[in-house]
Parts: C-alpha cells; structure tokens; sequence
C-alpha cells in the first residue's frame, strides 16, 4: 500500500504516520489509482475473455460435430453389413443355392 502511494503524483513521503500529512488527499488519489487499475485491467482482459467465450462455443460445435460424424459412421457400417448381406443372398440366389421366397410359403403351408 505505502508503495503504491509513493508511486501516486502528490503522496509521495506522505505517510500517515507522519505529522500534517494530507491522507484524505491521498486516499482520494488513491481510490482513482485503483479505479484506473481496475478499468486498465478490464480493458486488457476482455478480449481474452470474448476470445476464450468464443473458443468454448467453438469447441462445443466440433463436439456436436463429432458426435455427427460418430453416428453417420455408424450408420455406414450398419448399411455396409447390410449391403454384405443382401449381396451374399443375392449372390446365393443367382448361384441357385438360395430361395427368394420364404420355406412356409414354398411348401404350400396355410394356402
């Protein structure tokens, strides 16, 4: 605190402790060294705090992208199973070792 009045135009070897001193002068002065400190502060740390508000929404997007990517991932491999599938009773059908229709329907059953 001493160090910071003696940085303070006007304080400088006006400590309280010393007779005739003008500590209400001074503690004015500095109540608006720390009120520019603060605003000085604000001034310095807002951008970093848009810019960190800024990369916190962005990493949210690439999260939500991800989990986008993950499930179409998931949905290729489901479809390629399928595919595979589908290509092996075709395959077998062409081949003559598959039946297309179902065995309770080629036996005549509940016609």
């Amino acid at each position: 605190m001493e160090k910071m009045l003696e940085e303070i135009p006007g304080c400088k070897n006006n400590h309280a402790n010393r007779p005739g001193n003008n500590s209400s002068a001074c503690a004015e002065k500095l109540k608006k060294y720390i009120v520019e400190l603060n605003l000085t502060w604000d001034k310095i740390t807002a951008p970093y705090t848009n810019h960190e508000e800024k990369v916190v929404e962005v990493m949210k997007k690439v999260v939500e992208f991800h989990e986008t990517l993950n499930v179409n991932f998931q949905i290729l491999s489901l479809m390629n199973m399928h595919r595979t599938l589908f290509s092996t009773r075709v395959d077998g059908v062409l081949k003559g070792g598959y039946s297309c229709v179902p065995e309770n329907e080629s036996s005549g059953v509940g016609h």
